[in-house]
């Protein structure tokens, strides 16, 4: 039997002046990289607002990457 095709959601990575984003450490402090491959990817946009909440006033775009 075939397995049915799955819908896969594009993922994207968050990115601003300082980096792609690639976690949080030390008690919450947004980490970021200079390159795209050490970003976390993300399949879901209200990660994207929650992040800008930790984050004030940075501006914050998205990569998609798939």
């Amino acid at each position: 039997m075939k397995k049915p095709k799955q819908n896969k959601t594009p993922e994207f990575v968050i990115f601003s002046e300082d980096g792609f984003f690639t976690g949080l450490a030390n008690g919450g402090q947004p980490q970021w990289s200079m390159e795209i491959k050490n970003g976390k990817p993300f399949k879901d946009e209200c990660k994207l607002r929650a992040l800008q909440y930790v984050v004030g006033s940075k501006e914050l775009l998205t990569e998609y990457i798939n």
